[in-house]
């Protein structure tokens, strides 16, 4: 049992190491009895003292605050249902204003609006059965930016566990209709619509760790429920407070199907439903996709046809889809799956299947389906191999499968609790050895150095087999995941026995280190692919799900041949020029094809009934619109096939195609200047050349500032306003074994192949008032004083300060070595995407700066975005512009992102240059806030002739400075004389007077 006192100690605010908690916990356990294979991990962990503080987590997960609840002799009761109408609230936020509707979408009473932009909302109810108990909440997802709606719950002033930070509750969605098709015959994906309606559910985890709803722990007497809002408006009835639902076994339901006299259905009845056709999903990127093999249904037969449902994109937990079907006669009906399952992470993958809403018996909380290379027909059967059976009624069902972490839970928190006392440990290792340890030297007795180091070695080893071992019974075989957890722990263990190699092996430790948190990502994605679902008698023969090797290479040979009548480039339906007297005009897009698709979808609903013209779309890889050397727009061009309208082009571009009159110049156009208002004056500067602007601005990137927050707030930090407050937290960092992030100049994100503009020497040449090139563009900017100013301020930080030169900040932020930094858009995706377990724990804000006399601070910065030109060869240049209009307006870049986001995922935010639009967009709201706030400051350079030798040179002079030691002045002369001798070279050869 774990006593009250213990409990209130681990609750104290600030506690320090969350590890040295775990440890105190572990040693109760021990204690007292062992610990179950299944159960969390528990590391071993020195106190916590100086330098080694370790950010706590001051809530439990979910599994082990309800262990604590069954430990202190709370049980779930029974029979009992205790409604909160919402309106009934007794305290909330000062901010914002609340609506009370009467019969508000067809349900009787009244109904609670509460928009996104009230706080919190909290409500009283009294109880007088102590136990456990579900919280129920019936509520309609009110129309807002169209992700799911998310509400952080306490429970009488606390968080009960870490999980309640995330609730969430999911939007409603389904296809607009079933797939057009082009002139081809291929399919067209529909649009994705809302459909919107009373759901009433039990609060659950919403990354579908677990299979069962919360049960939250109430004792007798009055009780405080709040909610507090983290995104989306939501509309609420009623909360229920109501004792947990207990699914029965399979066993159980068997003797009630006897008892019952119910019988298995004739063998000609068959219900089949398409798994591409969902009657409902809480996710629109859920969706139909493609497969060429020939037992799918219906074939594809070389063309682009949605015949099957889900892949990579149903892998998140909690992400239920549903299927409605009607029964022509009643009785018990077996289940069947023509499914794939073939990836990289060698598991099974778990679903929960619900029927109208509940689970029919608990062998169908988790039901995993097995992984082959191969289309297999899967039923799920009892160990005895015997089909499950379910009843059914005469009329109309739904079911429901929803994706769940399952029983890879306990490796992944047993990955992620290793991963922490590695990083804590490489940190615990560089204060005894330094960043640099000296090679050759061997004796560092580390084991009377560092407390408990060999024991926690060995401890985490031995975690990471009792893991590998899970993986391989879940499996019925070695998995790949298992391969590497056995290849780290026999590293641990090698670093056990000689702990004083640990400073000499450092990164090959980090590397293991890297390795985990990739397979910690990996293994919570359950991806699958469903053809069809059946329900049929259990006397039935089920049908063939694999095709024989004739079905086969026949559709080898069909889908070969199609390959070479199929167009690669276009998107949906396509024009023919003369066919029509409404003009046409052809628009290129260097993106993937489902942005093109979404684009064109859009133009055939708003752009071309409006306007009259009509809009061929034809997609490009966007390496293949980069400026310099040969890009298909140059070919295009020269080959007099140019596009009317190019999008999504580098941003370097423009200049260079202005400098051969190659494309339009926009300021032409009477109401540019309109059209100009709706970015920020320093997103067009790239784009200006002489007297003329050659592009407008898509796609803008920002530079930001990103912190662990719980890993400052442990070390007493604010987020730094200036470069002053930066330099102080820099040092602080240090006494910690910690470090701060700054790309240098030209740096992409190092191990991840995205492309994005880093900050580099921008910020602190515009925010000491200096500039690239001088006012008539002839020469550099950088020989003045300002220049040498900032040049001096952006070495040191490498020089005086110590950060490091290079590294791949999101596993260093995600392991806490490097706990803030700043970088840009790429970052930021990956923060909301691949790092669940941050999920609350970091932010994003504008940049240090530099004050200014007035008292504010000047955080001038850039960020590289993405064009739309308009080519000179064009014959209806008045359309084109017609479209650039249209296409970067505010609605259309709102409804754009949201439609993108919608299809794709949060990984495909678009980030318009649209300021207006900005706002609309599906993000968190105090993330566009800290976005907004930085593009006040929006600053971007001026493109020249030769200007690509100024980011040459100016990594040279980095080079120079910070690796060989140069003076600044020294470095920056050299540099100036480089870029001025290319500049004149370049305005020499393009006929320009080199020396005026």
């Amino acid at each position: 049992m774990v006593n009250s006192n213990l409990l209130a100690w681990i609750r104290r605010p600030r506690l320090g190491s969350t590890l040295a908690v775990l440890l105190l916990m572990g040693a109760l356990a021990v204690s007292s009895e062992p610990r179950p294979v299944n159960a969390s991990p528990i590391l071993p962990q020195p106190p916590a003292g100086p330098g080694l503080q370790q950010v706590v987590d001051l809530e439990p997960r979910y599994a082990e605050a309800r262990a604590q609840y069954l430990e202190a002799g709370m049980r779930p009761t029974d029979g009992i249902r205790i409604s909160i109408p919402a309106p009934d609230f007794t305290s909330r936020s000062s901010e914002g204003d609340l609506d009370v509707v009467d019969n508000f979408e067809g349900r009787s009473g009244p109904t609670l609006i509460w928009p996104d932009t009230v706080d919190w909302i909290e409500w009283t109810f009294d109880i007088d059965t102590p136990g456990l108990y579900s919280i129920v909440v019936e509520y309609f997802p009110i129309a807002g930016n169209r992700s799911s709606i998310h509400r952080a719950l306490k429970i009488d002033g606390e968080y009960p566990f870490l999980e309640a930070k995330r609730t969430i509750f999911y939007r409603v969605w389904r296809d607009a209709g079933p797939p057009e098709r082009d002139r081809d015959g291929n399919d067209l994906r529909p649009p994705q619509r809302e459909a919107p309606r009373w759901i009433v559910e039990p609060l659950k985890d919403g990354e579908g760790w677990y299979s069962e709803p919360f049960e939250f722990a109430f004792h007798q007497g009055a009780h405080k429920l709040r909610l507090v809002t983290v995104r989306e408006p939501i509309a609420i009835r009623a909360i229920h407070v109501v004792s947990p639902r207990v699914a029965p076994s399979y066993a159980v339901m068997r003797e009630r199907y006897q008892q019952s006299g119910l019988s298995a259905v004739a063998e000609t009845v068959e219900i089949k439903m398409q798994a591409e056709s969902p009657s409902s999903k809480t996710d629109p990127t859920m969706r139909g996709e493609v497969d060429y093999g020939p037992l799918t249904e219906p074939q594809a037969e070389g063309l682009y046809r949605l015949n099957q449902f889900g892949g990579w994109r149903w892998r998140l937990g909690g992400r239920w889809v549903e299927w409605t079907f009607d029964v022509p006669s009643e009785g018990l009906y077996q289940l069947f799956f023509r499914m794939w399952q073939g990836y990289e992470s060698g598991l099974p993958v778990p679903r929960t299947i619900e029927l109208d809403g509940q689970v029919p018996f608990e062998e169908f909380k988790e039901v995993f389906f097995p992984r082959d290379r191969q289309w297999q027909g899967f039923r799920p059967e009892t160990p005895d191999g015997d089909p499950y059976l379910v009843h059914l009624t005469r009329g109309q069902h739904v079911i429901r499968l929803t994706p769940v972490v399952g029983p890879m839970r306990h490796t992944l928190w047993a990955i992620e609790d290793v991963t922490l006392d590695m990083s804590l440990m490489a940190r615990e290792v560089t204060m005894v050895a330094g960043a640099q340890p000296d090679p050759n030297r061997i004796m560092w007795k580390l084991a009377d150095r560092i407390p408990n180091l060999v024991e926690r070695l060995e401890t985490m080893a031995e975690l990471l087999e009792i893991e590998s071992e899970r993986l391989e019974e879940i499996s019925g075989y070695r998995p790949n995941a298992a391969n590497s957890l056995l290849a780290v722990a026999g590293q641990l263990r090698s670093l056990a026995d000689q702990p004083d190699t640990l400073p000499g092996r450092i990164e090959e430790f980090r590397g293991s280190q890297s390795i985990l948190a990739a397979w910690q990502l990996r293994l919570r994605d359950q991806p699958l692919n469903l053809d069809y679902l059946l329900f049929s008698s259990p006397n039935a023969a089920l049908p063939r799900a694999t095709p024989n090797i004739f079905e086969q290479a026949w559709s080898t040979v069909v889908n070969f041949t199609a390959s070479f009548q199929r167009d690669y480039i276009g998107v949906g339906s396509r024009y023919e020029a003369g066919e029509s007297d409404a003009p046409l005009i052809t628009v290129w897009v260097a993106r993937g094809r489902e942005w093109g698709m979404i684009m064109k979808d859009m133009i055939e609903d708003d752009f071309t009934p409006n306007t009259g013209i009509r809009v061929n779309v034809e997609v490009f890889p966007p390496n293949q619109v980069a400026a310099g050397g040969l890009n298909v727009i140059l070919l295009a061009a020269a080959t007099g096939k140019a596009p009317d309208v190019a999008t999504g082009v580098d941003p370097n571009l423009p200049v260079e195609f202005a400098i051969r009159n190659a494309i339009v110049d926009l300021s032409q156009f009477s109401d540019y200047p309109e059209v100009a208002q709706r970015f920020r004056p320093g997103a067009i500067t790239p784009y200006r050349y002489q007297d003329g602007v050659y592009a407008i601005p898509e796609s803008q990137d920002f530079n930001m500032l990103f912190y662990r927050t719980d890993i400052l707030a442990e070390l007493g930090l604010e987020p730094p306003e200036t470069w002053e407050e930066t330099y102080n937290v820099i040092w602080q960092l240090h006494q910690h074994g910690l470090n701060f992030f700054y790309p240098q100049v030209g740096q992409a994100t190092i191990d991840t192949g995205a492309s994005g503009q880093t900050p580099g020497f921008n910020p602190f040449l515009f925010q000491h008032g200096g500039q690239f090139y001088s006012d008539d563009m002839r020469r550099s900017g950088l020989d003045t004083p300002e220049a040498l100013a900032a040049i001096k301020e952006w070495t040191g930080l490498y020089r005086n300060y110590k950060i490091p030169i290079q590294a791949n900040f999101f596993n260093r932020m995600r392991t806490g070595e490097i706990p803030i930094g700043i970088s840009h858009y790429w970052d930021y995706i990956l923060f909301s995407t691949a790092a669940p377990e941050l999920i609350g724990r970091w932010k994003m804000v504008p940049l240090p700066g530099t004050p200014l006399p007035d008292g504010t601070i000047d955080r001038s910065s850039g960020g590289e975005g993405r064009a739309v030109v308009m080519l000179k060869s064009s014959k209806l240049k008045d359309e084109s512009w017609e479209f650039m209009k249209w296409w970067m307006s505010t609605e259309v870049q709102s409804r754009y992102a949201q439609e993108l986001q919608a299809l794709i995922g949060v990984e495909a935010r678009w980030n318009t240059a649209n300021v207006e639009a900005l706002e609309n967009l599906p993000w968190p709201k105090e993330d566009i806030a800290a976005i907004q706030e930085q593009w006040k400051w929006f600053k971007e350079r001026p493109v020249v002739l030769g200007g690509y030798f100024t980011d040459r040179h100016i990594v040279n002079a980095w080079n120079r400075i910070v690796l060989l030691g140069w003076s600044e002045r020294e470095a920056v002369e050299e540099a100036v004389r480089d870029i001025n001798r290319e500049l004149a070279k370049k305005r020499e050869e393009f006929g320009l007077d080199a020396n005026r």
